[in-house]
């Protein structure tokens, strides 16, 4: 599944999980992002105008027979999602990987690990470690473009979902990453 590019099937393994999916943008080669800003910071990596709108898998269907291409948008109610810088956060997964596989989600420049809902605060050890919660808050995932899983929120082989961890197993690996975060904060390197 990680390597492939139908996100239909994105969209029905993320629902076979009970998370609300919603199309977003797409990105058009040389074009940039549907939502015609010319400085989208997430080209086809966000939703529409208004916020997700969270579709049954039929609507999802039909909708990405119209826009090909769509990211998939999944809204952080069975789960929050913890963001860090990229370096920062394959220390913490080197490290958790120990004892657990940890559903983590990656971009060129951040990792992001999922944790169980309502846990995601006790990560944020720093002002550089990003939180979205709640019902309103929302993550791109693979296939949407410069995203894709480290490891997915299921096992590859059983399609059985991955247990999430609190968000303060994150947290205590952090802290010890505080003067690297101080760094990157200050040069910019983490949004």
């Amino acid at each position: 599944m990680n390597n492939d590019p139908d996100p239909a099937a994105w969209s029905r393994a993320y629902m076979a999980l009970g998370w609300p999916v919603a199309l977003g943008h797409r990105r058009r080669p040389r074009q940039g992002c549907t939502c015609g800003d010319p400085r989208c910071e997430q080209p086809g990596a966000h939703p529409v105008d208004g916020g997700p709108e969270y579709l049954t898998p039929e609507q999802m269907t039909q909708a990405l027979q119209t826009s090909p291409g769509g990211s998939l948008i999944v809204g952080t109610r069975q789960f929050d999602a913890v963001t860090v810088e990229r370096y920062a956060g394959m220390y913490v997964m080197v490290h958790l990987e120990l004892s657990r596989h940890v559903p983590c989600l990656l971009t060129h420049e951040t990792a992001t690990f999922l944790v169980h809902p309502g846990t995601g605060s006790s990560a944020r050890v720093h002002p550089a470690v990003d939180l979205k919660t709640g019902p309103d808050a929302w993550v791109a995932l693979p296939p949407s473009y410069g995203t894709y899983w480290d490891n997915p929120p299921w096992d590859e082989r059983s399609a059985t979902p991955r247990d999430l961890v609190h968000g303060e197993q994150i947290g205590s690996l952090l802290e010890g990453l505080r003067g690297y975060l101080d760094d990157t904060r200050r040069v910019g390197a983490v949004r």
